[in-house]
């Protein structure tokens, strides 16, 4: 990888990190271009080892419907380096996709990666033992944004498996409630 390459592809996501802030929503348009520069920049790091797609259903307008700035990018990362990076073979392939629910937008983050119980196990034998406060510190931004939405539920994983019970990835859900 040309780290000339990489520092520019870094500048995009910089500058847009910086510029929304401030902010506690951006349009989804705008949270998609950085995910999409996130994706790029690891993609990159990681020498274009795993696929990925960021889809969004027809009935959401992307350049209307307003979403808390990155919210999802640490779902993403969790994504691409717990379950997709520890992954030995197979095809690595990563999906984000956002649906609208009623008046509640619905982003799932799904891999095929290694799964939660592999990913903890492997952790356990590197001996990695920081505590991750991210999932936590995001419900509770969304449930601050999205009052009156209902409490429960904001953050769902769920981990895949095959007939045989063999681990097939993660599948994130996350929903953000009307503002």
């Amino acid at each position: 990888m040309s780290a000339l390459k990489y520092i520019s592809k870094f500048g995009s996501p910089t500058r847009s990190v910086l510029e929304n802030s401030i902010e506690t929503k951006v349009l989804l348009r705008d949270e998609i271009k950085l995910l999409n520069s996130y994706l790029e920049l690891e993609s990159l790091r990681f020498d274009n080892v795993f696929e990925y797609k960021i889809n969004v259903s027809e009935d959401l307008d992307t350049n209307t419907t307003e979403i808390p700035f990155m919210a999802i990018q640490p779902f993403i990362e969790n994504a691409i380096i717990h379950g997709l990076n520890n992954k030995k073979e197979g095809d690595k392939k990563l999906l984000i996709s956002f649906k609208k629910k009623g008046d509640v937008i619905v982003c799932f983050i799904e891999d095929n990666g290694i799964g939660r119980i592999a990913s903890r196990k492997l952790n356990n034998t590197l001996k990695k033992k920081k505590k991750s406060r991210g999932i936590e510190i995001i419900e509770k931004r969304l449930k601050l944004i999205g009052k009156p939405y209902p409490q429960k539920g904001v953050i769902e994983i769920i981990d895949k498996y095959d007939d045989n019970n063999n681990s097939t990835g993660t599948r994130v859900s996350i929903k953000i409630g009307p503002s």
